[in-house]
């Protein structure tokens, strides 16, 4: 006699282990899409597990990272993969928002999680977390996410009329206008550009770099100066910021005139050199594995050279769950895209004339600030976790110590890229546009390396099968400025 199948609970039963899910995309501030804060979402998680009756077994933490994103949410995929070995049973969320601002990553969580017989708990859908309603939640969350995007950019655009200068902090040698104390401008806005005490010693750099003055020598001399301490690797970025010849650079647009200069033209573009290093010859055969992804599943996409055209792939790894929609795309095709994007790019944003590595030198401050606010995060998480159980204790603080090495990894794959970027001078002169045809033409390790220095990954989406789709509608080139 055939036995009635056990019809699956809409819910966990008491005794089920949980993952709290946290996420946010500001840290040490409330979020700036809700008002949901890290410590909120933690204790709504410690509440609801406490009346339920779920142990708490870890968190799946992330930490300045967009709703949006599939390969930064390293908390998700931890906590998604723990329920896929046994070692949990549920997966709670304070809101669908919260989870993702993505329809297709927040099913595809909801699919693994429930084939592996665990539950999807959120906030606010009811238990089970109903697919109409699920999708109504993500849907709702991904529009709200791109209408937020877009009201960003009249805010920026609207302060950039108003003559603030969009930067975490000013160049060295300038101050806020609103910091300026006896030397504020009232006609100015309050985030423009003013020299402050500084601006002396970074002129005088610029002599001194411009006389033949190591980045060593001029490191120690502005931290004489300023008593500030300079990394001699990244001194570079100083001398080829425009600021400092009163320009304004944002979004491949430069603006002339927006506040004072602190060194004249002449003294700007004395103060310009360039290392004249080679890149080292590697055989490298391929020019963007490791640099393309599949959009998908967040994995770099490899090369394979064994068919009739060498195409790049998501990789089949076992170890882990099987990538719902595989990418796969021929190397040639991707490649000649790729390139002639970053040539254009080049172009459009004055870096053709620059040296290559210009703008590295701010990306790698900024990866050094993230390294500091994870080290803050970290030690924050003392207070934040009072309270709560010793287990949970200690899964939040590997998840801010994995964090920390993120950042501080990130950190030194700039230094690198800044340290080989400056091999070749600039885009135009690698190019030989001047028609002389002397110089020999690139190889891939070289175009290899010019990409990385502006590219931080190139998403790939999966094709249609008899369908020709534009490669443009299919590939999404992430800049690292951005």
């Amino acid at each position: 006699m055939a036995t009635a199948a056990i019809e699956r609970p809409r819910t966990a039963p008491a005794g089920a282990r949980a993952i709290v899910g946290v996420r946010v995309s500001a840290v040490g501030e409330r979020d700036h899409e809700t008002a949901t804060s890290a410590p909120d979402q933690r204790k709504w998680g410690t509440a609801t597990c406490a009346a339920r009756e779920w142990p708490i077994v870890g968190t799946a933490e992330d930490l300045s990272v967009p709703g949006d994103v599939w390969n930064e949410r390293r908390g998700l995929w931890a906590g998604v993969e723990a329920i896929e070995r046994g070692e949990a049973d549920v997966l709670l969320y304070q809101t669908t928002k919260r989870l993702a601002r993505d329809v297709e990553l927040g099913f595809h969580v909801k699919r693994r999680v429930e084939a592996a017989g665990g539950w999807l708990v959120l906030g606010d859908c009811p238990d089970g977390a109903p697919s109409a309603m699920l999708g109504l939640m993500l849907g709702t969350g991904e529009d709200d996410h791109a209408e937020k995007k877009s009201y960003l950019r009249v805010a920026k655009q609207r302060a950039l009329d108003r003559g603030d200068y969009l930067a975490r902090r000013p160049p060295i040698g300038y101050v806020w206008n609103q910091d300026a104390g006896e030397e504020r401008d009232p006609e100015l806005p309050a985030r423009a550009l003013v020299p402050g005490p500084a601006a002396g010693a970074v002129a005088e750099a610029f002599r001194l770099r411009a006389a033949g003055a190591s980045d060593s020598e001029l490191a120690a001399f502005l931290e004489r100066e300023t008593g500030s301490a300079y990394d001699p690797r990244s001194i570079a970025g100083i001398f080829r910021n425009r600021a400092y010849r009163g320009e304004r650079v944002y979004a491949g647009e430069t603006t002339s005139g927006t506040h004072a200069a602190i060194v004249s033209e002449e003294e700007w573009v004395a103060g310009q050199r360039v290392a004249r290093r080679r890149i080292k010859r590697s055989g490298t055969k391929s020019l963007l594995a490791g640099i393309a992804r599949c959009a998908s599943c967040g994995r770099k996409l490899s090369y394979d050279a064994s068919g009739s055209a060498p195409t790049y792939r998501c990789p089949r790894d076992h170890s882990r769950p099987k990538c719902p929609a595989p990418a796969s795309i021929k190397a040639d095709v991707l490649d000649d895209y790729v390139w002639s994007e970053a040539v254009k790019w080049a172009y459009a944003s004055g870096e053709a004339d620059q040296p290559i590595s210009a703008g590295l030198d701010d990306q790698l401050a900024a990866a050094r600030a993230l390294v500091r606010e994870a080290e803050a995060d970290l030690d924050a998480w003392a207070e934040d976790s009072a309270g709560l159980k010793r287990e949970t204790v200690q899964k939040g603080l590997q998840a801010r110590q994995e964090r920390l090495q993120a950042a501080e990894r990130r950190a030194a794959m700039l230094e690198d890229v800044s340290a080989a970027a400056g091999a070749r001078v600039t885009f135009r002169e690698l190019l030989a546009e001047d028609g002389s045809g002397l110089r020999a033409p690139l190889e891939t390790a070289e175009r290899r390396q010019l990409l990385a220095s502006i590219i931080e990954r190139v998403d790939v989406r999966r094709g249609v099968r008899f369908q020709a789709i534009p490669v443009g509608e299919r590939a999404q080139i992430v800049w690292i400025e951005d």
